[in-house]
Order: C-alpha cells, then sequence, then structure tokens
C-alpha cells in the first residue's frame, strides 16, 4: 500500500542570516504557501536555514518531489535546498531563482529510517557570492511511503488507542476503522492525521501487536 503525505515545515532547527516577513516564526512563514503575506529572504552570501518537517512514521519511501518558491527581484542568485538531517543536507538540487515568483522542484527518495528520525527536515542556503535579496516563500516535500510494519504497526496503534487487552483477529476490522475515524477527525497539523491503516493489513497488524506485549496485550 502507498501513501502520500505532504511534509511541511513544524519548526525551526538552525538559522544562520535568514529574516522572517510577515509572520512571527520562520518556519510558520514557509507553511502558508503564500507569496504575499509571508516569506523568508536575506541579502547575505552563504545565508542558511534549517527546519524540522513534520512527517509520518514510514515503513519504506517511495519516490517523492520536493518543491520550493522563490523571489529574487534584483538578480538571478542560486538556492540549494533539499532534506536535512539534524541540521545537514542529505539529498539537495539548486534553483536559479527569478524575479518574479516561481517554483522548483526535484525528485528524491528518502531513507526511512532518516525520515522516522525527530530531526528530519529541510535545509535552504544561499549561494557564496550572489545572494540577491533572496525570497522564499514556501518548500515542502510531497513523501509517498509505505506504512509501517511490525513493531511500527504495534507503535502506531498503542499510541493513538491506549493499552489494548484481548483484541481477536475478528476484531481488527473495527478497530481499524475506529483508529481511521480519530485520525481523520484531526486537523492536517495534528500528528495523528498523517496515519491511515489498511484493512487488508489486519491480520498483519493483529499478529505485530501480538509479537509486541510491551506495548499492547492480545488474545
Amino acid at each position: 500500500m502507498s501513501l502520500t503525505y505532504t511534509c511541511r515545515p513544524k519548526a525551526d532547527y538552525s538559522n544562520n542570516r535568514f529574516r522572517i516577513y510577515g509572520d512571527t516564526s520562520l518556519w510558520s512563514a514557509l507553511t502558508s504557501e503564500d507569496d504575499v503575506t509571508s516569506y523568508i529572504g536575506t541579502i547575505t552570501p552563504e545565508a542558511g536555514y534549517h527546519a524540522l518537517l513534520d512527517h509520518p512514521i514510514v515503513g519504506n519511501c517511495n519516490a517523492s518531489t520536493m518543491y520550493i518558491r522563490g523571489r529574487a527581484p534584483d538578480g538571478a542568485p542560486t538556492v540549494t535546498y533539499g532534506t536535512s538531517l539534524a541540521g545537514v543536507f542529505i539529498d539537495t538540487d539548486t534553483f536559479a531563482v527569478t524575479a518574479a515568483w516561481s517554483q522548483d522542484s526535484f525528485s528524491v527518495t528518502p531513507v526511512a529510517g532518516d525520515v522516522n528520525s525527530t530531526n528530519f527536515g529541510v535545509g535552504i542556503e544561499t549561494d557564496a557570492t550572489n545572494p540577491q535579496d533572496t525570497r522564499i516563500s514556501w518548500v515542502r516535500l510531497d513523501l509517498s511511503y509505505g506504512p509501517p510494519t511490525g513493531a511500527g504497526f504495534a507503535y502506531l496503534i498503542s499510541s493513538f488507542l491506549g493499552p489494548l487487552v484481548a483484541v481477536g483477529l475478528n476484531e481488527m476490522p473495527g478497530l481499524v476503522h475506529h483508529f481511521n475515524a480519530e485520525a481523520a477527525s484531526r486537523p492536517w497539523w495534528h500528528p495523528w492525521n498523517r496515519h491511515r491503516l489498511g484493512m487488508e493489513d489486519c491480520k498483519e497488524m493483529w499478529l505485530a501487536l501480538r509479537s509486541h506485549p510491551w506495548r499492547t496485550i492480545l488474545a
């Protein structure tokens, strides 16, 4: 089963000479996807910014797309952007920013272990000689992924629903339905909202829960 999730900035990790325009924090200025009301910017060479990304817990990652949107009214600087881990770039591409707002993207297949890290994020860096009033209005990762298996299923279900006692295999469809309804009822930024379980995985999830008594006790 392949799922998609839009990973947007959720917190600042590090900042070197980027400023906020029209918002209260750098990371939130990059989530509105609005060119007018909020963006971040710099006129400094080699300025860098890293944000943590909101992301699901994954079992595997498929080919995904990273996007950036920017503007440089006075020139055409090059920006390096990409995924990062604890403030260090992992996969990157470059974007020749234009005078009008424009968008760039590149294909990336993140490593599942990186995505599951609490320090998984995104980075932006201006070039060494020609920053030219670089402005970035939004950045995101459209992640394509497979759900967790084994311990990941046990972790998700118990995290959402609490300890489960004596749940039989025949009760798993009802549990999955309840899990998905709870997740769907949360706003997009809530950590539950990103997750959905599939009915086709009921047996695998039940076996996973039975194999991890440190999370659950099942019949």
